[in-house]
């Protein structure tokens, strides 16, 4: 007599639970990975107290990665502790408001020169007193000059940035101001780094109509130089950057993904000078290379070597001073 084969309600049971067991293990890694893009987003975007004390990704430990991962960046609220007078250079405080409402200081420093009026706005996290360098340069040729504290930094208002998107309000309204105060006068506007992405916003969204550019530094794409973020904390770019950027939009309320420099360099019409650090590890190269080529007959691409991210005022000095004295003989 021929038994029957044994029932397979084991090796079922078995595959149902390991089937289980992989959902629940896929759903503790999505909440593990939901909660370090979204505590990245946050830090990032989200100004700390003044005596707060800002993470140094390149001084962090392995312990310290660890924690960083999870708990997100603090970026300290950066104050001005430095002032023009203390270069020698007579200035005013200037206070206006956005389209948002919020304040926004500015420094006017006045020169005796005709050189354009120069209005000039800070990189991520920064404060206008670290522009001071380059004004020196712009009042050494007769540039008038506006320093902007973007809001949610300095003596602006606001504890929040959006890295470049809404800051493109700000720099229409500082715009807007300075040519109320001097009409007639021709604009030039400088920025670095994230205040160079502002002003290209600016420009794609028909707000500001300058004579001309000066860009140091800028992101190609957001998501990016998010992936620059993430590749020196030992992270894959994929999918952590696009984690990061997703929880960004939520947090913030607008496309993150949208925010892309390069498309935003097509629709500048005016000459741009865009300035950048051959070992720049912030934002790359490429990133200058890729703005440049949108930019198309307008750009000028002048890069500098062993300089690296923003600040090539002080870490090119003379070529940054040639090449921008070149520029600006054409205005």
């Amino acid at each position: 007599m021929n038994l029957p084969p044994p029932p397979a309600k084991p090796r079922r049971s078995l595959l149902r639970c390991l089937t289980f067991l992989g959902f629940l293990l896929g759903l503790l890694l999505t909440a593990i990975f939901g909660a370090m893009t979204w505590a990245q987003a946050w830090g990032m975007t989200h100004y700390q107290p003044v005596d707060a004390r800002s993470t140094r990704a390149r001084e962090l430990t392995s312990a310290g990665k660890a924690r960083f991962l999870f708990t997100g960046p603090t970026v300290r609220r950066m104050s001005n502790v430095h002032t023009p007078d203390q270069r020698g250079l007579m200035f005013s405080t200037k206070v206006f408001r956005n389209a948002r409402g919020q304040r926004i200081e500015a420094w006017e420093i006045p020169a005796s020169g005709n050189g354009p009026l120069v209005l000039m706005f800070p990189g991520y996290a920064g404060s206008k007193d670290t522009l001071l360098e380059a004004a020196v340069e712009f009042h050494r040729l007769g540039c008038t000059t506006w320093l902007v504290d973007f809001a949610g930094i300095g003596g602006s208002d606001g504890s929040v940035t959006t890295i470049g998107w809404r800051e493109a309000g700000d720099v229409t309204a500082t715009v807007q101001a300075a040519t109320a105060a001097q009409p007639g006068r021709r604009v030039v506007l400088y920025g670095t780094s994230m205040g160079a992405v502002a002003i290209l916003r600016a420009v794609h969204l028909g707000e500001v109509q300058p004579a001309a550019l000066v860009l140091e530094c800028p992101f190609d794409r957001l998501v990016t130089t998010i992936g620059n973020r993430c590749a020196f904390l030992g992270l894959p770019r994929k999918p952590f950057a696009a984690g990061v950027v997703f929880w960004t939009s939520v947090q913030q309320r607008y496309n993150a993904f949208a925010h892309n420099p390069v498309e935003y360099a097509r629709d500048v019409h005016c000459p741009t000078l865009v300035m950048q650090g051959e070992d720049d590890r912030s934002v790359g190269l490429g990133a200058a290379h890729r703005i440049a080529a949108a930019l198309g007959k307008n750009g000028t691409l002048q890069v500098f070597p062993k300089a690296g991210h923003a600040y090539l005022a002080v870490h090119a000095a003379e070529p940054w001073r040639a090449s921008v004295g070149r520029f600006l003989q054409k205005f």
